[in-house]
């Protein structure tokens, strides 16, 4: 769990926002281990087109306070 976490945060930088969320969550998973009937690239773009992104990146990682409660029961 902690390598999707990770890619989580990775994804959250990628993509300039201020917050690793549940869609984050999805995309690394989606990362790793593929889905026949959900595509990582076209899902990625669906994400920015209905969220955006910021200017510049964030300083900081957080998470949102439902994938934070995840991530601390999976600990």
């Amino acid at each position: 769990m902690e390598e999707i976490f990770k890619i989580a945060e990775e994804e959250m930088l990628d993509m300039r926002q201020p917050y690793v969320g549940t869609e984050h969550f999805l995309l690394s998973y989606l990362k790793l281990y593929g889905n026949r009937y959900i595509n990582y690239d076209k899902f990625k773009k669906y994400i920015l087109d209905i969220i955006g992104s910021s200017y510049k990146k964030s300083e900081y990682i957080l998470y949102t306070p439902k994938l934070r409660k995840i991530k601390n029961e999976c600990n």
